[in-house]
């Protein structure tokens, strides 16, 4: 795998990338939390350097990864102690209802066959058991035009697409939504028969713009610069973290069960 290389220009993971993943491994672990069965089996799928995989288990999760990257997969063995397969999903072997939740965060717009991926984990998944994934809105109108197709994604997402998508492999949405900046697509899908709960009634098909139109109005917006000055924040945060030489597991498995 040569992605992170090609548009990151990393090889290894650096340390302003794994506190970032850990911080970000953290929000996804409190929104999470009320979806998961204490103690059930957990598998993170593009798992990366491994830090979602460690906060799961700090919560007192079963939790196993899988990661196409070996050099990444590696590390989060060696940092974390992390339960990992190297990998993609279509080539490791994994016993039907093995898991009662698998996650997929950015994962599913780099295969170049997601519904064969999508049927896999539905496998993989116990009856009831829950998929929870995000990626990327293709229909965002806060993102420029330019970045609207990345060179690593093979596959994008509307709101259409990946509810069709989910069905066709055999799942029911229980959950649909996007983020604060509308630029993710959030869903909890669940295999089988389940109580099914109510969709947010603002996740509806948003009709793409011409290039010229979209970038105007993302300099217009206020979202744009209220988005930039959060990055900022962010990386002056990462900076500081990094210059401190921050203990990320430790921060990880201290936060993980509060």
């Amino acid at each position: 795998m040569d992605y992170r290389n090609d548009y990151k220009g990393i090889r290894q993971p650096k340390a302003k990338n794994v506190y970032r993943s850990a911080r970000l491994a953290l929000t996804r672990l409190r929104r999470l939390r009320a979806h998961l069965a204490p103690q059930c089996k957990v598998l993170d799928v593009g798992s990366g350097s491994g830090e979602f995989v460690c906060a799961l288990n700090a919560a007192g999760y079963t939790a196993t990864g899988i990661e196409a990257d070996p050099v990444y997969a590696e590390f989060a063995r060696r940092e974390y102690g992390a339960d990992l397969r190297t990998g993609g999903v279509l080539e490791v072997d994994i016993a039907s209802g093995s898991f009662d939740a698998i996650s997929l965060f950015h994962v599913l717009e780099h295969q170049p066959d997601p519904l064969a991926v999508l049927r896999r984990l539905q496998n993989w998944l116990v009856p009831g058991g829950c998929l929870i994934l995000e990626v990327p809105n293709l229909d965002s109108v806060h993102q420029h035009p330019a970045a609207r197709f990345h060179q690593a994604h093979v596959v994008g997402f509307t709101v259409e697409s990946l509810r069709f998508a989910a069905s066709k492999a055999g799942f029911q949405i229980a959950e649909m939504s996007i983020d604060s900046f509308d630029r993710n697509l959030f869903a909890r899908l669940v295999k089988g028969e389940a109580a099914m709960g109510a969709m947010s009634p603002s996740i509806q098909p948003t009709p793409l713009l011409s290039n010229t139109l979209t970038g105007l109005l993302y300099y217009a917006r206020p979202s744009t610069y209220i988005r930039t000055g959060l990055r900022l924040l962010g990386f002056a945060r990462e900076f500081l973290a990094v210059g401190a030489h921050t203990n990320t597991k430790a921060m990880i498995q201290a936060n993980a069960r509060t």
